[in-house]
């Protein structure tokens, strides 16, 4: 998490608890709470870059499965054109496809190591989180509707070991 005051932390924590399943309640009463307090103006700042922070990945992801799919990846054929004309025709280079918030052709070999390493371990999170979801789906109880929720149909034992088996 990034280096926030902890009063700003302890409040998050405090309205994340008081809207569970709504992040929107959660975040639009944190805000109101976190304008009160003193000395918010620069934490403001602070929000604000780690929103612009948010919203420039969002752009990278989209260039990086743009990159993606003009290779072949995705399971479809490389994008390619029958008449390339680089006049007419732009191709962006895969050296732009951005990793670890990076651009890949301006990584140094020795880093690479240590990138591949950070990224298996988010993408470890990942995985553990889509095997729950299937996992959960498989115990799905006759009696629960889909528009149920997990907590109202699911004893808390069952899911307990899905997280331990998963």
């Amino acid at each position: 998490m990034t280096d926030y005051p902890q009063e700003v932390v302890d409040l998050a924590k405090e309205c994340d608890q008081n809207n569970r399943s709504d992040i929107n309640a959660a975040v639009d009463e944190w805000y109101e709470q976190v304008r009160l307090m003193p000395g918010s103006e620069a934490w403001i700042e602070s929000f604000v870059k780690s929103a612009g922070r948010q919203i420039i990945q969002d752009c990278r992801h989209t260039r990086n499965t743009r990159l993606k799919r003009g290779t072949g990846q995705y399971g479809g054929p490389a994008k390619t054109r029958p008449t390339l004309s680089t006049a007419t025709t732009y191709v962006e280079s895969l050296f732009n496809y951005a990793i670890d918030g990076r651009r890949l052709g301006d990584i140094q070999w020795k880093e690479l190591t240590a990138i591949a390493d950070a990224q298996r371990e988010q993408a470890t999170g990942h995985m553990f989180n889509a095997n729950l979801c299937i996992a959960i789906l498989g115990k799905k109880p006759k009696r629960a509707k889909d528009d149920s929720t997990i907590e109202s149909t699911l004893k808390e034992p069952v899911l307990r070991k899905l997280f331990s088996e998963t």
